[in-house]
């Protein structure tokens, strides 16, 4: 996508002038990266977005690569799909509300609370909360979850974001407090996707993790169990009756199949195959010029419908990047011409069919951290003045003088943001 570089620089800076993380010192019943006032629902509210009154029924069968492991546990081998999304629970859960650009609301976790120094995080557990056979979730758990990230048995990977944290201890049977030794306004996102496992299970004295439980049926909080199995093949997951959550707001409309069967199909044939022979159910992610082509008797007949569906949370951008540390991609004129050679309408029309779109914004479909078109004024010319003033030193420009008469736009449009004819 075509973008003027330098509409970074005002988009960064309306994001930075967002409060670093309001409502330090408060339990509150989720977690923005906007703080408190980020959270659209209230206590006990439901998400809008699914339907509450949906009945749990029906089986739903999608494709699936190969497994050869029914544990999140280990270095090697292939996890049966589903089972972390299925089986288990994080703290919280994450809303997928349009209007949310990242929030998380407890699950798990009833409450949170940051410290007014922000130095640490108070986490507060339901009562009601249950694994699988029954047995409470209590503050032993979490602790027992948070050192599973460093055991040789867990994928180093997961651990990376968690070096912010000092330690986690209990308060009581119910409340752990998270110690950090920094803070940034993502860190309790973080947490709150802890993903929680049974000590009583998984903390077995001589247990190894990776190996001794690559068939062993899972245990966690979440609404499915494994029904059956074959590896390698298919597995099915039923919801079982007395799932602690069921009646929590944030769960109700969400996940009511009553089973989910994964299949392995290992190609893009085979699984479309199998999606018109009805031994599926749902297929995703075709390229757009292959699915503008797809015919046959079953989309004639109505036996296969074919979707789009709109793109309408935050989205990650496209765009092209230059590595500015080679001198002659410094001058943002060039970058400017070498971009221009990009012509999007042309692979618009002729690759994807008219379905993407151009996108102006680093921000894309989250309007209130975009730079509007135009001179900078207020706050924000403030701002880039200073930044101006500071760094555009040695005759380096970090800070062009059309980021602030002109602001944020995309090739082929004036200054008031309106496209020219072509």
């Amino acid at each position: 996508m075509r973008h003027i570089f330098y509409t970074l620089i005002i988009e960064l800076l309306l994001f930075a002038m967002l409060p670093l993380f309001a409502g330090a010192g408060e339990k509150t019943h989720g977690i923005s990266v906007f703080g408190p006032m980020g959270l659209k629902y209230k206590e006990g509210e439901p998400f809008d977005y699914p339907n509450p009154n949906a009945p749990i029924a029906g089986n739903f069968r999608v494709y699936t690569g190969t497994f050869t492991k029914l544990t999140t546990f280990g270095l090697t081998g292939s996890v049966a799909p589903g089972l972390e999304l299925h089986c288990f629970e994080a703290l919280g859960i994450k809303s997928w509300d349009n209007d949310e650009a990242y929030s998380v609301y407890g699950l798990i976790a009833e409450y949170f609370e940051i410290a007014d120094d922000k130095n640490s995080m108070t986490i507060y557990l339901r009562n009601e909360a249950r694994f699988s056979d029954g047995h409470p979730i209590n503050a032993e758990d979490v602790i027992f979850s948070y050192n599973l990230l460093y055991d040789p048995d867990m994928n180093p990977a997961f651990r990376l974001a968690w070096k912010a944290v000092n330690k986690v201890t209990a308060i009581d049977s119910h409340t752990v407090k998270v110690d950090f030794n920094r803070f940034s306004r993502d860190l309790p996102i973080t947490i709150s996707q802890l993903v929680i496992y049974p000590k009583h299970i998984y903390g077995k004295p001589g247990l190894n993790l990776g190996e001794d439980l690559r068939e062993a049926l899972p245990i966690g909080s979440g609404p499915y169990q494994v029904e059956s199995y074959i590896m390698g093949e298919r597995i099915r997951y039923a919801r079982y009756d007395d799932y602690w959550g069921k009646d929590l707001p944030y769960c109700k409309g969400y996940l009511n199949w009553k089973t989910i069967e994964y299949q392995v199909f290992f190609d893009g044939f085979s699984q479309f195959e199998a999606l018109k022979s009805g031994l599926q159910d749902f297929k995703c992610w075709f390229q757009t010029d292959v699915l503008e082509k797809l015919d046959g008797d079953a989309f004639r007949k109505g036996y296969i419908k074919r979707e789009y569906f709109p793109i309408t949370r935050p989205a990650a951008m496209k765009c092209l990047v230059f590595n500015l540390r080679k001198p002659m991609f410094q001058d943002i004129e060039l970058r400017k011409v070498l971009i221009s050679l990009y012509d999007f309408d042309f692979f618009n029309r002729n690759f994807t069919y008219g379905r993407e779109e151009r996108i102006v914004s680093y921000f894309n479909n989250q309007p209130q951290l975009r730079g509007a078109p135009g001179p900078a004024t207020g706050d924000v010319r403030e701002i880039l003045l200073k930044l101006a003033s500071k760094y555009n030193t040695d005759g380096i420009v970090y800070v062009p003088d059309a980021a602030l008469s002109r602001g944020p736009y995309e090739l082929g449009q004036i200054p008031n943001g309106k496209r020219l004819n072509r």
